[in-house]
């Protein structure tokens, strides 16, 4: 009824191993941009927004039964949520104080997240929230066309491999080549079959 801006798929870095945001860090930003996001299109009083929130959306451990191939499942559609020009991907690099891990563009999963949302969707349906102080966030207007600045030209697979391996961190390993999978399967894919790619309101330079 509404369109592809109710459904959202989030990306974020995971704040502990056994839970991704013990504290609501996330939770509370997240609910801030929410409600921005509703008011900017008039509909503030809609009761239902779909999010792809990978922690509750996805069977966590322990897992009994199917749900371990219902999981396997999951993860791999998930480069549909971020990559479809059908939803919006909302990047949320924040993180506390206090959060001694790698960084949002240091992490290997986070980094082919965004990579993914970058490749075909237009400049409406990527927004940044790390190019908002968190203080503007929670308190103040939103230049909304400042959040589309962050999209990445669309990488090959064979580069976004080369960065998963030599630049990002996983804290399992073994992750590295299923990421490069879920990467390729989803450009080998949209490099097919899409015709026509739109980028305006990126701020590259030279350097990108």
């Amino acid at each position: 009824e509404f369109g592809i801006n109710f459904f959202i798929a989030l990306s974020y870095r995971w704040l502990t191993k056994g839970h991704p945001d013990p504290e609501g860090f996330h939770l509370g930003i997240v609910t801030a941009f929410l409600k921005h996001y509703l008011d900017r299109y008039g509909l503030y009083d809609i009761s239902n927004v779909g999010v792809f929130w990978d922690f509750g959306s996805l069977y966590q451990n322990t897992r009994v039964g199917n749900q371990e191939e219902l999981f396997k499942e999951g993860l791999r559609a998930s480069n549909r949520w971020y990559g479809s020009v059908h939803s919006v991907v909302w990047l949320q690099p924040h993180l506390p104080r206090d959060f001694e891990g790698a960084p949002y563009d240091q992490s290997g999963w986070c980094f082919v997240e965004a990579s993914i949302s970058s490749v075909i969707k237009g400049g409406d349906s990527r927004y940044d929230l790390g190019l908002l102080e968190i203080d503007d966030l929670l308190n103040k207007r939103i230049e909304w066309g400042s959040l589309r600045s962050g999209r990445m030209p669309p990488l090959s697979p064979a580069r976004v491999a080369q960065k998963l391996k030599d630049e990002k961190k996983f804290t399992n390993d073994s992750d590295v080549e299923k990421v490069v999978m879920l990467y390729k399967s989803f450009f080998d894919t949209v490099s097919s079959s899409v015709e026509e790619l739109e980028f305006f309101d990126c701020g590259w330079t030279a350097e990108h």
